[in-house]
């Protein structure tokens, strides 16, 4: 009988072991996301890519990055890609102290930032609490 160590104790445990019987921990999960096996410590699919300590479907993200930075290139002075991304306050504090052009400068940052983002990235930010 083969045994291998177990990722989270070190005890030796038969290799097709689904529970090390030492601790407890499964060995094996499914991925949220495409439901293929995850084996050991892993905490991103091989298969689909999804990182498993997130709630977040990367393909559930409901609002356009190319949309945003549109709206942040031609309105970011007034907070208009803000109000797309349902971020009123910072829309609003954008509208009140667009005569500064801190704003605009901000929006540029933004530009940068959200060409930038991987599309997990992408999906955290959108779908953070408002």
């Amino acid at each position: 009988m083969e045994t291998k160590q177990c990722p989270f104790c070190a005890e030796e445990i038969k290799v097709n072991a689904k529970v090390c019987k030492h601790c407890n921990n499964k060995l094996e999960k499914n991925c949220i996301n495409c439901s293929e096996v995850i084996k050991g410590e892993a905490t991103t699919c091989k298969h689909c890519g999804h990182n498993q300590n997130r709630n977040v479907n990367v393909s559930s993200t409901e609002k356009s990055r190319s949309t945003a930075i549109i709206l942040a290139l031609f309105t970011g002075g007034f907070g208009g890609h803000k109000f797309y991304l349902n971020r009123p306050m910072s829309g609003i504090l954008s509208l009140l102290f667009c005569w500064t052009f801190i704003p605009a400068i901000l929006a540029i940052i933004e530009i940068i930032l959200y060409a930038t983002y991987t599309e997990e990235q992408w999906a955290n930010y959108v779908n953070l609490k408002k």
